[in-house]
């Protein structure tokens, strides 16, 4: 015989001071590789390295984007990108995007100093727009 004892309610509520881990909803990672195929010029299809490379600029503007696309990894040739406007709390993956020149990170309030040094930095060929 196999007893079992549920206790609801029992014990106190734990509160932790941690922040909750906010990732890109799912309608958000849609519209970036939408406009993504858009400035490849490929609305239709699976999107190959080639079709990445065409994109040279793009504007993410707004998006409520909390992180950065993963999706944008692969835009290796891409110079202009705008992220102003969204709400960025990392920046870990745009250090990769080498051929940048210009980057917009207009209002990201949540970037630390530490954060936005850290990026021009790892990017310094690229003038980056923290503020207007």
């Amino acid at each position: 015989m196999i007893a079992a004892v549920v206790l609801v309610g029992c014990g106190k509520k734990v509160v932790t001071n941690s922040p909750a881990v906010v990732t890109n909803s799912s309608a958000v990672v849609a519209e970036v590789q939408l406009r993504i195929r858009h400035a490849a010029g490929k609305p239709v299809g699976e999107l190959i390295k080639a079709d990445y490379e065409k994109v040279t600029e793009l504007n993410l503007k707004r998006m409520g984007l909390t992180e950065f696309p993963k999706e944008l990894e692969k835009l290796t040739t891409i110079r202009r990108l705008s992220l102003a406007g969204n709400q960025l709390t990392d920046v870990k993956g745009l250090e990769r995007l080498m051929q940048l020149r210009l980057l917009s990170m207009r209002d990201n309030s949540d970037l630390t100093e530490d954060q936005k040094s850290k990026l021009q930095k790892a990017l310094p060929h690229c003038s980056i727009l923290f503020h207007l």
